[in-house]
């Protein structure tokens, strides 16, 4: 059992090993009290009743514990959130789902994670077997999952456009698109950011429309803001379509 230190504070504290995450660092537990008996007392507790509760999720199958672990997380998660988790096990890890916890190796881990990387990005792997891991902490944490290997991080190389390039593309826009292709290119604002804001930060005067500055700034970065100022006095016609 762990010893309790004494802190400058007068109290005494123990850390008691509580899990590894995916990259093999412990996580500890923390208790604190005003005597080295007692703080020595709730650590032994604590690894006693987790001791009891991993043993009562040893007849879970792994489908049980993601049912388990999705329904404490309902109010607390977004919809959207659980939406993921639910299909997460419904579709992936397949082998592994009827399986009782206590069957599971880290064997069988690494050979499901490795099937998965051959038709998903490591990006989508690492998901999939980011819930993984974290159903396991909560339901058995006996199994030591810490040198299980995941796919690298792609590289994404980004094709950025010169100068030159984007001048060309706005001599051959029209004002209907200009204003959009200015914020893409000198405000760094991404397709769905244009989007959502092209309406909604246009204000009728008449039969034209165009931006208004102050609306625009508002939420938006600097170096949005220093494009607006270009682009505030274009001004956008037949935009009825956008309404």
């Amino acid at each position: 059992m762990a010893k309790a230190k004494k802190l400058k504070s007068g109290n005494y504290r123990v850390l008691v090993p509580d899990y590894k995450d995916e990259n093999g660092k412990w996580h500890y537990k923390s208790f604190t009290a005003k005597t080295k008996k007692e703080a020595e007392y709730m650590a032994m507790e604590f690894s006693h009743n987790r001791q009891r509760s991993s043993a009562s999720y040893d007849d879970l199958t792994l489908k049980e514990a993601y049912e388990r672990y999705i329904g404490i997380k309902r109010g607390v998660s977004s919809p959207s959130t659980i939406r993921g988790y639910e299909q997460y096990q419904n579709k992936y890890l397949q082998l592994l789902m009827p399986m009782k916890l206590r069957n599971i190796t880290a064997e069988l881990v690494q050979a499901s994670v490795s099937e998965l990387a051959v038709t998903h990005s490591p990006k989508s792997v690492r998901n999939i077997y980011g819930l993984f891991h974290s159903v396991m902490s909560v339901y058995y944490r006996q199994l030591d999952l810490s040198k299980i290997r995941l796919p690298q991080k792609q590289k994404v190389e980004v094709a950025v456009p010169t100068t030159e390039q984007i001048n060309t593309l706005l001599d051959f826009c029209d004002d209907y698109v200009r204003v959009p292709v200015l914020l893409a290119s000198h405000g760094s604002l991404r397709r769905s950011e244009i989007r959502t804001r092209y309406i909604r930060f246009i204000i009728p005067i008449n039969t034209d429309f165009y931006f208004q500055r102050v609306g625009f700034c508002v939420g938006l970065s600097a170096q949005t803001s220093e494009c607006v100022t270009a682009c505030d006095t274009v001004i956008i016609q037949t935009v009825s379509p956008l309404i």
